[in-house]
């Protein structure tokens, strides 16, 4: 609006486009090279990192408190590189290699991440051919064609029948692979990516307790990791991306591999394997099989049976879950938002989680919340699993889908899908703002068959089932929420700044689709009367996009006060430093509105309509109403009055402001994404006991 592209709308334009994803959708990638007395190989190892025909983002080298010129010889050479770099030295030596690899990992920026071990070395092209597999979203973790070489640079052959005996995958030609097929096959009978340094995945994030468990291997604990990080994606094997493993005879891992201590981190292995993907007793003795056969070179009267037993471990505790949380994509809207919350939340837990997404976006077209989904948890497009869905949840293991949006229900519809695992279908308005021919007879007789239970927000979400005989069925209330966040959390914009707005400026801000049901030109209205009956400078932001987006604005032009901010995928640093949050949306599907949660958490009173179930988000549990809720069913101008009236009041009335504001965080703590993921757990167990 304001033509000072500093201070103005210019300005707020760049601020969103800094806040959303990345659009030329390029992965960075960071190098992690652990380093420990190895300056003899430094030179050949980072050049071969270095020329690269395709450059990584970043090297970190970590020198675990060599005794050697490693971190000088390190610096020299990447000093010269081109490539940022980054050099972190330990004083005293870690004594164990996975506290590197965390280290590595708690400073890489990349959304790739390449552990290129300082000893091992590859072909040019390594990450040429690696990289673009990960242009598919369900690929988490990517190896390549690993080879020994001797310690002076010689080829050896001795890994060239490493997949012998092996059945299921193929390594004569490149494939791709579900992480749960491969670890409840070959990878659960052995490591069958024998070295870090011929893999590429997606950066982890990952828990205190799963760091624990990997620091307490001492050899076999990229196994573990593996395991943990290809979770509920799959797996690319490159033939084509050659990657050589120095064979040092006189290393730590050669002098324990045939100790006491192998034997252990193999029972390790095998616990671990079976709590994250449920392996079976069979793959159990596979593996007791080759270990046996290992073993037999240095044991020649070892048997079978013995190894069974001496791995031999009991299932402990509950296993993870494999979920496929179903949404429609990654556009903006309370029914894409919290299905995202909920799968990263699950994901925290050590849950398996499939992302299915109905519609990929378009590339004029940003996927705003893309990045707001974990970057290990894989995405699945529709049109990839259309024609065999049945074969997707077989491939992935899938135990349980929970879909939210209608769409996931007609899709499975129109393509004669019949689901034999539990189906949890969320509801967020979708069912009431949809043409009412989709709901014919037969598409409700089909979710009567295949869906197990419905959670629903309000009580309206449930009438278009109901009207249409859906009756005893499992219908569940539920509730919405977000990641709770501290006061001041996020980005600081200085939006006053940017506005040119004094601290006595009063900031209301309303974010959603840009629709009239929303509420937005009654919005514009109620702050232009607020101006006028406080004088003071009250000044509206709308955040969004939408159908009816570019008529308000233009209707608009001549009023200085109100900003159309557009869309961003997180509006929290904005909301966050307004002053109210304004809702006067009559929009028939709305149930749960995310942003009335976001102001809530922070701090900010709400004067909203009493659509879907604002009214009990809007109470807390002693009865306070951290703003006002004001009846949509009534004339537009006597809706202006009472929001201008309730504003107003509050401007006026410092002590009433103050309260108000404590009454939000108090009644936004109750929505916090923690409870709603214990809703959800406590739902889906009760199909597996």
């Amino acid at each position: 609006m304001e033509p000072d592209t500093k201070y103005g709308f210019g300005y707020l334009e760049a601020t969103k486009k800094a806040l959303n994803a990345s659009s030329d959708g390029k992965p960075r990638l960071s190098v992690i090279v652990p380093n420990y007395n190895h300056a003899n190989f430094l030179e050949r190892r980072l050049l071969s990192i270095i020329n690269q025909t395709q450059k990584p983002d970043e090297i970190i080298f970590l020198d675990d408190a060599s005794s050697d010129d490693s971190v000088t010889i390190a610096r020299d050479i990447l000093s010269k590189s081109n490539i940022r770099y980054s050099i972190i030295e330990n004083d005293i030596n870690s004594g164990n290699v996975f506290k590197q690899w965390i280290t590595g990992l708690e400073h890489a920026t990349g959304d790739l991440v390449w552990i290129a071990e300082s000893d091992d070395e590859c072909a040019p092209d390594f990450l040429a051919n690696m990289v673009p597999h990960f242009k598919r979203e369900e690929i988490l973790l990517a190896y390549g064609n690993i080879s020994y070489i001797n310690a002076d640079g010689t080829p050896n052959s001795d890994l060239s029948n490493y997949y012998d005996g092996l059945t299921d995958l193929d390594w004569s030609h490149s494939h791709i692979v579900s992480a749960w097929r491969a670890f409840t096959g070959p990878f659960a009978v052995k490591n069958i990516i024998p070295n870090v340094s011929g893999a590429v995945f997606r950066k982890p994030i990952l828990t205190e307790a799963e760091k624990s468990r990997l620091t307490s291997y001492t050899f076999a604990g990229d196994w573990y990791f593996y395991a943990l990080i290809a979770r509920g994606g799959s797996i690319a094997f490159c033939n084509e991306a050659r990657s050589y493993f120095r064979l040092n005879r006189t290393s730590t891992s050669q002098k324990a591999f045939f100790s006491e201590k192998h034997l252990s981190e193999h029972r390790m292995i095998v616990q671990d394997i079976r709590k994250l993907y449920g392996i079976k007793e069979n793959a159990i003795q596979l593996h007791a099989e080759e270990l046996a056969r290992v073993l037999k070179h240095r044991i020649p009267d070892i048997s079978v049976a013995d190894v069974a037993r001496l791995i031999d471990t009991k299932e402990q505790g509950p296993r993870d879950l494999r979920i496929c949380i179903a949404s429609y994509g990654f556009t903006v809207g309370g029914g894409e938002i919290i299905p995202i919350e909920i799968a990263n939340a699950l994901r925290t837990r050590g849950h398996h989680v499939t992302f299915l997404a109905l519609m990929q976006n378009f590339h004029d077209d940003i996927p705003v919340l893309r990045h707001r989904l974990r970057n290990d948890i894989p995405v699945i497009y529709w049109d990839e699993v259309r024609n065999n869905f049945q074969g997707f949840l077989n491939e992935y293991g899938i135990e349980l889908i929970n879909s939210h949006n209608f769409g996931v229900e007609y899709f499975l519809y129109c393509s004669g899908t019949q689901i034999n695992i539990p189906y949890i279908s969320s509801l967020h308005g979708g069912y009431e703002s949809v043409e009412k021919e989709f709901l014919t007879a037969d598409f409700i007789a089909y979710v009567r068959r295949n869906v197990n239970e419905w959670l629903y927000l309000s009580e309206k979400n449930i009438i278009p089932l109901t009207e249409r005989g859906l009756n005893g069925i499992h219908f569940t209330k539920s509730f919405n929420a977000l990641t709770l966040r501290p006061a001041n959390a996020g980005l600081e914009l200085r939006i006053r700044q940017s506005l040119n707005a004094g601290n006595d400026s009063v900031l209301l801000v309303l974010a959603s689709r840009a629709l009239h049901e929303k509420g937005w030109q009654t919005a514009i209205e109620v702050t232009q009367r607020l101006r006028a009956q406080t004088n003071r400078d009250c000044r509206l932001l709308l955040i969004g996009d939408g159908r009816d987006f570019d008529a308000i604005r233009a209707a608009n032009l001549d009023k200085h006060f109100v900003h159309f901010l557009g869309r961003l995928d997180n509006p929290c640093p904005v909301i966050d430093e307004c002053d109210f949050g304004i809702f006067p949306s009559t929009f028939s599907g709305e149930s749960f509105p995310l942003f009335v949660l976001e102001c809530l958490q922070s701090g900010l009173p709400v004067v909203a309509t009493d659509i879907g179930e604002i009214p009990s988000i809007m109470t807390t549990t002693t009865g306070e109403i951290p703003g006002q809720v004001v009846s949509r069913n009534q004339g537009e101008q006597l809706l202006i009055n009472e929001m201008v009236q309730a504003l107003a009041g509050m401007i006026d009335d410092d002590a009433r402001l103050r309260s108000a504001k404590r009454a939000a965080r108090i009644a936004g703590e109750r929505f916090c994404i923690e409870r709603l993921t214990d809703f959800y757990l406590d739902t889906f167990l009760r199909y597996f006991h």
